[in-house]
């Protein structure tokens, strides 16, 4: 276990270059990247076959960011999430996404709390300190072995709790597709999250830039699926919003 924990610290340090300075405040619009722990639903060919409609009212401001992110993609994440899939065992990969996992546990357990699910509130909770205390910091995911069910939140899906209006689609720089509601549920998560104010900013930067690396690397068919499609800018807006939707209707049927 020493040895794959060294390994663990030791490979993800190739993330650090995608920080600006490993001792600079790293930008927000980034650091909330993290904040968004949920697989995209791949069911694209549904998404795609019955599309909605969703306002849109900056479209040309949105495309332009679109390109630019596409681009930054091309130049930086794709060489990056390669170097990173290759040279990390997919194990080691496992014990990656086990530890960003964790450390979102007291986001998804405030968000509970402000939806009034007390009782619900009780499993992220108990899956933070059981994973903290046996998982070795939150590399293994120990709480799913005592039926403990990963289950994400946000302040997005509590302000959709409360009936707040999705508000028009909005495309951000690295962060991609997003909803002003679902915009303002991550800034909020990122204000209140009791883990970020215990990391330095050396080690905010690691943590970040290896979940932009992780979360390339998770979602990479959906990616391909939008850069090979006619109009890439609308796939992607359909692909976000159903796919949001669907987590917000998942959320009701679970509760």
């Amino acid at each position: 276990m020493r040895f794959t924990m060294g390994i663990f610290l030791s490979l993800i340090n190739i993330s650090i270059f995608l920080s600006c300075s490993a001792n600079a405040n790293v930008p927000i619009y980034s650091e909330m990247y993290m904040y968004d722990n949920e697989h995209c639903y791949e069911d694209t060919d549904t998404i795609l076959n019955s599309p909605i409609s969703a306002s849109d009212p900056i479209a040309p401001i949105n495309k332009h960011i679109f390109y630019i992110n596409w681009m930054l993609d091309t130049i930086l994440f794709i060489p990056a999430a390669e170097i990173y899939k290759t040279s990390i065992p997919k194990k080691t990969r496992v014990y990656v996404n086990n530890f960003m996992t964790n450390i979102t546990e007291p986001i998804n357990f405030f968000n509970l709390i402000f939806q009034g699910k007390f009782k619900q509130s009780q499993i992220p909770l108990a899956r933070f300190m059981t994973n903290s205390l046996l998982g070795f910091f939150g590399i293994m995911d120990v709480a799913s072995e005592f039926k403990l069910k990963y289950k994400s939140e946000d302040f997005g899906r509590t302000l959709a709790f409360y009936n707040v209006p999705r508000g028009p689609y909005l495309v951000v720089p690295l962060l991609g597709p997003t909803t002003a509601r679902d915009l303002t549920g991550k800034v909020i998560d990122f204000v209140m999250d009791p883990v970020r104010y215990s990391l330095s900013n050396r080690d905010r930067s690691i943590i970040n830039s290896t979940w932009l690396l992780q979360k390339r690397v998770d979602n990479n068919t959906v990616i391909n699926t939008i850069k090979s499609s006619i109009d890439p800018y609308e796939t992607a807006k359909q692909i976000y919003i159903q796919n949001r939707n669907k987590q917000l209707k998942d959320n009701e049927t679970n509760e």
